[in-house]
């Protein structure tokens, strides 16, 4: 595993930016490698799903970011208890 070449990550409201290594993990294996990759470079990690957070929480300049999008699947939906069970990547619009 290697640092990506550093994105800009603009925050939901286009105000703010930041440059990071982003990653966006397919399996549980590459979480696995990309922790593993952090602690033995000191880097820490934040995590982006849609984006969409007010508090720009995602940003993390000059460092780490997992962006968790392609986790975004409905896993189970129960229509009699209004209970869902989803991937952390899931949207609200979703």
């Amino acid at each position: 595993l290697e640092l990506s070449q550093k994105e800009k990550v603009l925050s939901w409201g286009m105000t703010h930016k930041t440059e990071s290594h982003v990653f966006q993990p397919e399996s549980k294996e590459d979480f696995i490698q990309i922790f593993k990759f952090a602690e033995s470079n000191g880097k820490k990690i934040n995590f982006r799903g849609g984006g969409c957070s007010y508090g720009d929480a995602s940003l993390n300049d000059w460092e780490i970011l997992i962006d968790i999008s392609y986790f975004n699947k409905i896993l189970d939906w129960d229509y009699n208890t209004g209970t869902i069970k989803v991937q952390s990547g899931v949207t609200i619009k979703q």
